[in-house]
């Protein structure tokens, strides 16, 4: 009898597991701000510098992308993001995609104004993202000082009202009332015989007009979408203080957060005695008073008329937009002329 001997086959083993290639260090990254230190208005520049100094090795930078923020309390200022580098408004931030050869850098840099001080900390913190060819995010950030500023001071006024834009929208940060109201003076109003009897339209009203040729000074408040009156200064002043105190800064839309603040300047000529006024277009978000329901918060404006006498800008009418206000936050569907969106250059 033969003898047959049996062996069993050993499964072959599989090799062991290569290590995947080591990937050396990323990309070197920095962010600088400058100024260092900002007031309302002011300008920052940022700059974000990609280096790659990996000489040898697998390449991070084949392949990188750079996204810059843009800091709460500012805007970008339209035309100055660098070269190869684009500005998306529906993200609100700065991009750059492409590659960073070795041995070389990128310089990615933008401008933002500085729009809401008064709601700003000590501080404007901006951040960026660089991601490399190997999927690894590297998180740089940027600081400038914020310190508090006082008041405008008191004295003449810059003829040029874009120069004097600049003080109102300061005064607005610091919710400085009586910056406005001390302005709000009357300019001579003779009351017509519609006045005495109660039967015109946009003037003084019998309560203010007793007899005809009856002379005062008075300004103008409107609404928009409805009929003016004229009234007395001290009007216009409650109401100025009135919206400051309403208005409520944690609330936002698309027209931005809720506090007062400038939002454009512009034109009107009043029919009634043919002159020219420039316009401060003040928006907030203010409870609702007539829709879409008392009580709800409404994005509202307050345009206010200004004249340029004894080198000083005085208050001299308002026109009130508690509902459709959004038509006067645009250019194309403003009633004014001259329409330019504050601050100056912003997109």
């Amino acid at each position: 009898m033969g003898l047959f001997l049996a062996s069993a086959c050993a499964p072959a083993e599989s090799p062991p597991e290569q290590p995947p290639p080591e990937v050396g260090p990323s990309l070197l990254v920095n962010m600088s701000a400058h100024p260092d230190t900002v007031g309302p208005d002011d300008v920052i520049t940022y700059t974000i510098l990609v280096m790659n100094d990996m000489l040898g090795g697998p390449d991070p930078g084949t392949s990188v992308q750079v996204v810059g923020d843009i800091p709460s309390g500012t805007t970008y200022v339209s035309g100055t993001v660098s070269d190869g580098a684009r500005y998306r408004p529906d993200t609100g931030q700065v991009t750059w995609m492409g590659p960073v050869p070795r041995g070389h850098s990128v310089t990615v840099s933008y401008d933002v104004g500085v729009v809401e001080y008064r709601r700003l900390d000590a501080s404007i913190e901006n951040v960026a993202f660089v991601t490399d060819a190997f999927g690894r995010e590297t998180e740089v950030r940027a600081t400038v000082s914020t310190p508090d500023l006082p008041p405008p001071a008191p004295g003449s006024d810059p003829p040029d009202f874009a120069q004097f834009a600049s003080l109102l929208a300061r005064a607005a940060e610091l919710q400085d009332t009586t910056f406005f109201t001390e302005r709000v003076a009357g300019r001579p109003y003779t009351c017509t015989a519609g006045d005495v009897t109660g039967d015109g339209l946009g003037g003084a009203g019998p309560d203010l007009c007793k007899e005809l040729g009856q002379e005062m000074d008075l300004v103008l408040v409107s609404r928009w979408r409805s009929e003016g009156y004229s009234t007395w200064p001290e009007a216009i002043s409650r109401e100025i203080e009135t919206y400051f105190a309403s208005a409520l800064p944690h609330e936002s839309d698309d027209f931005g957060t809720g506090d007062v603040r400038l939002h454009a300047i512009a034109e009107s000529r009043w029919l009634r005695d043919e002159r020219t006024r420039r316009v401060a277009i003040f928006t907030a978000i203010t409870p609702g008073m007539m829709w879409p329901a008392p009580g709800d918060p409404t994005r509202t404006v307050r345009a206010i008329d200004f004249e340029y006498a004894d080198e000083r800008w005085e208050i001299t009418g308002i026109m009130l937009a508690d509902i459709l206000a959004g038509e006067l936050l645009t250019a194309g569907a403003s009633p004014f002329v001259g329409w330019q969106l504050y601050p100056l250059g912003g997109v």
